[in-house]
């Protein structure tokens, strides 16, 4: 998994990266958001998390 901690319009290069060494997916921390980029990573058979803090979605699962 690639984790991507940039600014939304800095994150369609670091897909392309991620595409190119065989990454099973990508992860886009919250208030990253960039359709383009995660459409790119989708097509390319990547599992992508846009706009998620890992932190926030681990305690809604211990509730």
């Amino acid at each position: 998994m690639v984790d991507i901690f940039r600014r939304s319009e800095e994150v369609a290069p670091i897909v392309v990266e991620a595409i190119n060494i065989g990454a099973k997916a990508v992860r886009m921390q919250e208030g990253v958001i960039n359709e383009e980029a995660a459409s790119l990573a989708k097509g390319a058979g990547l599992l992508v998390v846009m706009d998620r803090c890992i932190l926030k979605e681990h305690r809604k699962l211990q509730k």
